[in-house]
């Protein structure tokens, strides 16, 4: 149920990745995770109380070995909005000869209440996260350009000190883009590597969970050909899962191979719409959730109706078919060491699924200061400890800039679902508040305060637990 909040459609709002869709902006180089722009705002308020809670914050599950994140659609998203000639989008950033430089440092101090998501035995900690984020930009020819993000960070808990990180992360929006233009084609190769330290991650079903360090690599090239009015994207990649926990977590090992195609027509110069397609075939090496392949199909509809107001919808059909070589299970078995989950031993499986699935959302700017948007959305996708689940999502989302330097954000998320299982489905629903505040001290400087709250219902497997989290965050860009 995490990383949901990565990419939406539209410009200056958190970034959104849906169910079976690619993360549409979170890796393209100028929008980072946390919403800021190549190295810039490095408090990174929202992507940075998300990955340290461990937790959601965000809309919609995530799809773990049933999917591919397929930057292509972000590559789709990226021309549409001109971003690919975009640049960094600044002038006073530093330059090495031909290559424009970012960087961004910041620090967080957060307070956990559950740091262990635990239904019956919650730890309290404080916890100190390090981080430094690296921006390049480089035309190496007229039609040719290279961007190279890198983001770094650590994590110190001061009372449950085994809980650190066992080195330094890489970013989810490290990444590498080459792309060669020639006549109405762009060629993109890209390869995006991450190395993050989780909590309990996807499954509203697994608890007592901390440390999940994980390295996911995806690499793929897209080709895309905008003859006037049209638009068309095709591409492959491959994605990589490898647990770094001593071991632990081995049954989410995967490597995953997708191909994707869309096709979109310009109806006017502020409307299009389209088909998009994509087929992901994804193998686990422990054998322990099942393989898996799936499919998805749908039209979109894109559209800005007014100055302040842009909408997208898509909706279509999704399938997916596993295979019998995992080990299934009518009850989770887990692994365990000191009390705590290390390890999914047995899956709860279930059936093949041939189901609709959509998604809608509205960013509206209400006044220059006060921006406000909409999501809501229903889709299948998979799990950490069954073959998927079932989500639907409603989430609002709110920003207010008080003045020049102070800004409000507010998000609420309200979910319910059912994960498979080899007999009756798994019923769930949580909840994800969250509230930050942004304060410009100086020109390159931001001081942040957030407060994340994250409730959990699950009580098959006596999931039912909650946590918050409060985090002060200070942040320079050089």
């Amino acid at each position: 149920m995490q990383r949901l909040l990565r990419a939406l459609p539209f410009r200056g709002i958190f970034v959104l990745c849906l169910c079976g869709l690619p993360s549409l902006r979170a890796q393209y180089l100028g929008n980072t995770a946390s919403g800021s722009t190549w190295g810039g705002n490095p408090t990174g308020l929202n992507s940075q109380v998300a990955a340290s809670s461990g937790q959601p914050f965000g809309l919609g599950s995530a799809v773990y070995g049933q999917k591919g994140s397929l930057a292509g659609w972000q590559a789709f998203r990226n021309y549409r909005e001109g971003a690919m000639d975009r640049g960094t989008g600044r002038s006073d950033l530093a330059h090495l000869g031909p290559v424009i430089l970012s960087l961004g440092a910041y620090t967080t101090v957060n307070y956990d209440t559950n740091v262990n998501s635990s239904p019956d035995a919650p730890l309290a900690d404080i916890f100190v996260t390090f981080g430094v984020n690296l921006g390049l930009y480089w035309k190496a020819t007229r039609r040719n350009e290279l961007q190279l993000s890198l983001g770094f960070n650590y994590t110190q808990y001061l009372r449950y000190t085994q809980y650190n990180d066992s080195g330094v992360n890489l970013a989810p929006y490290t990444g590498l883009d080459y792309r060669i233009y020639f006549l109405d084609f762009v060629l993109t190769l890209y390869d995006y590597p991450s190395m993050t330290n989780g909590g309990n991650n996807d499954s509203p079903a697994l608890t007592n969970s901390v440390n999940f360090r994980q390295l996911t690599n995806r690499g793929g090239l897209s080709l895309l050909w905008h003859p006037n009015q049209l638009l068309f994207l095709t591409g492959f990649e491959r994605t990589d899962v490898l647990s770094l926990s001593n071991d632990q977590f081995n049954s989410q090992n995967y490597t995953s191979y997708s191909w994707y195609g869309t096709a979109s027509y310009d109806v006017t110069p502020t409307t299009s719409a389209g088909i998009r397609l994509q087929a992901t075939a994804t193998q686990y090496t422990e054998q322990i959730l099942n393989n898996s392949v799936t499919t998805q199909a749908g039209l979109f509809y894109q559209s800005r109706l007014t100055d302040y107001t842009n909408i997208y919808l898509e909706a279509g059909v999704q399938t997916g078919d596993f295979t019998n070589t995992g080990r299934q299970t009518n009850e989770i078995v887990y692994q365990q060491d000191n009390g705590f989950n290390t390890n999914v031993e047995g899956t709860l499986g279930g059936s093949n699924y041939v189901q609709p699935y959509f998604i809608f959302s509205i960013n509206n700017r209400l006044t220059r200061y006060l921006t406000q948007t909409l999501i809501l959305s229903r889709q299948a996708s998979g799990s950490t400890v069954s073959n998927y689940q079932e989500t639907n999502s409603a989430g609002y989302q709110l920003q207010y800039r008080l003045n020049r330097v102070t800004t409000v954000g507010f998000m609420a998320t309200y979910q319910y679902g059912r994960i498979s299982r080899t007999t009756d489905p798994v019923p769930f629903t949580n909840f994800t508040g969250q509230l930050n505040f942004s304060f410009k001290v100086m020109k390159d400087t931001d001081l942040g305060l957030g407060w994340s709250y994250f409730q959990n219902n699950e009580s098959t497997f006596g999931a039912n637990y909650n946590r918050q989290l409060f985090t002060l965050s200070l942040g320079h860009t050089f």
